[in-house]
């Protein structure tokens, strides 16, 4: 067994026993034990996915998401997931701590998002106040209009906003259909019967229409502000740049789908030449079979026309020898008529015989 191995292990072939498996330089390369037990084999990347310019491209997508729906987006946990994609050591240190929302005045929540700093509204604050503050701050050419400051100050503050405005709501709500009831709505709900929850409906829905005008006085030009800063922050949006890597992936797609595209009408010429090869085979095929049917059909008139001579020829010869021997009876019965009148007139009989006609054996 040794011999063998140095054989070859010379001739540089792997070998392989009942118990272990050797390369072509007599190292061990797996034995039968390394299969023994549960075997936990788990693919390193998802099949799905091809490339790492692909994966990549699917970042992307998800960070474009996420600015254009923010509210539906978790930023911290999208900006973790990009620096994941980039393999970059320690990524998540280089992130600032998740700041706690302070409760703070007017002026300093439009300072903390020029800084990029989230704010918070609170329920207990003068929520008409501070949005009289916020809409001055971001309607000024100065402040909130301004290139520089705009683009990271506009997002945060629409936000903030809309908190202002439902919390406007919320307390407003409560407070008139407090007054309405003489008590703390708040209160009712924690031990209400049924019929006290569906009184306190009918009061909300009351409370709402008298909100919903009070809303119209109390916000006024919001909306037409609001829409005109979300106009002004696209057009402050530089273009997007898009990554080399997911050029690089759009371009392999496209090169893909154009081989792919090349390779079907390749295939669907194919098969159309095949068809008319095919068609044209049917064609020949079925001209002659014809040819050899009218060869077939030549053949049996050129037989039957020399059967028809044949046949014509054999009834000629037939009616000339019938006529021939018809004559050749006459003759005989004429000679055998003379025959007989002169052997009355002379008394005598005639030693010859015709051998046809009247009497053909006179000896008789």
């Amino acid at each position: 067994m040794g011999r063998v191995l140095k054989l070859l292990f010379r001739l540089n072939k792997t070998y392989l026993t009942e118990e272990e498996v050797y390369d072509g330089t007599g190292e061990l390369l797996v034995k039968r034990s390394d299969f023994d037990g549960p075997m936990n084999v788990v693919p390193v990347s998802d099949p799905n996915i091809f490339s790492e310019a692909q994966r990549f491209a699917q970042v992307q997508a998800v960070m474009q998401r996420s600015k254009e729906m923010p509210q539906l987006y978790d930023l911290r946990k999208v900006e973790i997931m990009f620096l994941e994609r980039l393999k970059v050591p320690q990524g998540k240190d280089l992130l600032l701590p998740a700041p706690k929302p302070l409760e703070l005045n007017a002026v300093n929540e439009n300072i903390a998002m020029t800084m990029r700093r989230p704010v918070v509204a609170f329920p207990e604050q003068d929520h008409l106040a501070h949005l009289q503050v916020h809409l001055d701050f971001l309607t000024n050419p100065m402040f909130g209009n301004n290139k520089a400051i705009g683009p990271a100050f506009i997002p945060m503050m629409l936000d903030h906003l809309k908190e202002h405005m439902v919390l406007w709501y919320a307390t407003q709500i409560y407070q008139e259909a407090s007054d309405a009831a003489q008590v703390d709505i708040g209160e009712i709900q924690k031990d209400a019967t049924v019929e006290e929850k569906q009184s306190l409906d009918k009061l909300l829905a009351t409370t709402s229409q008298v909100v919903t005008k009070q809303s119209q006085e109390a916000f006024g030009q919001i909306p037409q502000i609001i829409e005109q800063a979300i106009q002004t922050l696209q057009q402050m949006q530089p273009p997007a740049q898009q990554d080399p890597s997911v050029q690089i992936a759009q371009q392999q797609m496209q090169n893909q789908a154009a081989k792919d595209q090349a390779t079907a009408q390749t295939q669907q010429a194919k098969l159309a030449q095949d068809a008319q090869l095919k068609q044209a085979d049917m064609q020949q095929r079925s001209a002659d079979k014809q040819m050899d049917i009218q060869a077939r059909i030549q053949e049996l008139q050129t037989e039957l026309e020399r059967e028809k001579i044949r046949q014509q020829a054999e009834d000629e010869r037939v009616r000339a020898q019938i006529q021939a021997r018809l004559e050749m009876n006459e003759s005989d019965n004429q000679t055998a008529k003379q025959l007989a009148a002169l052997e009355v007139a002379t008394g005598e009989r005639i030693a010859v015989s015709t051998g046809t006609g009247i009497n053909p054996n006179p000896r008789s």
